[in-house]
């Protein structure tokens, strides 16, 4: 993963990579948390949005992981 990773991060960007305690549920705990946070609210997506532009436009405008790298 480090290798994968390293080529796309500037040199100063500190990078650790850490085995996740439980694979199967980890992932769902944080957003489950992010989505008490206030930012989830500025970038969370509401029905009548997804229902009005769908996935593929909504994943373009409010942070689909294409543009996390850059």
């Amino acid at each position: 993963m480090e290798s994968t990773l390293r080529p796309i991060l500037s040199p100063e960007v500190p990078l650790k990579i850490v085995k996740a305690l439980d694979p199967s549920m980890d992932s769902w705990r944080g957003m489950a948390d992010f989505a008490q946070t206030n930012e989830f609210a500025r970038v969370g997506v509401t029905k009548a949005e997804y229902d009005e532009w769908g996935g593929e436009r909504i994943k373009k405008w409010w942070g689909g992981n294409w543009n996390m790298a850059v």
